[in-house]
């Protein structure tokens, strides 16, 4: 899919690959032609590719990185997946969140036991 600016200029074309979301391939098209630099809207583009139907959107979220298995210390967490427009500290202390509200969590099940 051709992609201009406001002003009708080209600035390239926006592909699919074999096995990836299309979600994905705008965010690296983006990095590739430093539009995350210039404000463009991301999701803008997403939503007028997956509105196409010609391809297959199963998020409209842009995955930065996915580690199956993420260990913190020496726990397995489990999946690991970082979101596109989500800075580092955020799920980190996203992360720690969730783990700390486990751990209180179980500690009151035990006080209760």
């Amino acid at each position: 899919m051709p992609l201009t600016d406001h002003e009708g200029k080209s600035i390239g074309l926006v592909g699919v690959q074999l096995d990836e979301l299309p979600a994905d391939a705008v965010c690296r098209f983006f990095a590739t032609h430093g539009l995350f630099e210039r404000d463009w809207n991301v999701g803008y583009v997403i939503n007028q590719i997956c509105e196409l139907g010609q391809v297959h959107c199963t998020r409209r979220r842009a995955l930065k990185y996915y580690e199956k298995s993420f260990m913190m210390g020496k726990v397995d967490i489990g999946p690991l997946l970082v979101w596109k427009m989500k800075s580092n500290i955020c799920i980190k202390r996203d992360i720690y969140c969730e783990r700390s509200r486990d751990i209180e969590y179980e500690l009151k099940d035990i006080k209760n036991y």
